[in-house]
């Protein structure tokens, strides 16, 4: 079993809050590629979505974890200097990204 590693972080575009999904697998490290938010976009489930809002909106600190069909998913809130992001860790290569 393969296990990946997301970051999570809340971002505006188009003047809609958004949640944005990176992984190692999904994130050109090229540095003179500008990165398109909208291929990065979460789709997470309605359970995770209201765990993140909770996260980034109402300073929620507490980890999170769902377990369905064989998919494991933990997601783990980080705070530092004003900023806040989600680890999630998955069995699920294409979580979370319409580019997926």
């Amino acid at each position: 079993m393969r296990f990946y590693v997301y970051l999570i972080l809340q971002d505006v575009i188009n003047g809609n809050n958004m949640y944005l999904a990176f992984s190692n697998r999904t994130v050109n490290t090229d540095e003179k590629i500008v990165l398109n938010k909208i291929d990065y976009i979460s789709r997470s489930a309605l359970k995770e979505r209201e765990y993140l809002d909770k996260v980034f909106k109402e300073n929620y600190n507490v980890k999170y974890f769902v377990s369905y069909g064989g998919t494991y998913v933990l997601f783990v809130p980080l705070r530092g200097n004003g900023n806040t992001i989600v680890l999630m860790f998955s069995n699920r290569q294409s979580y979370g990204t319409f580019s997926s």
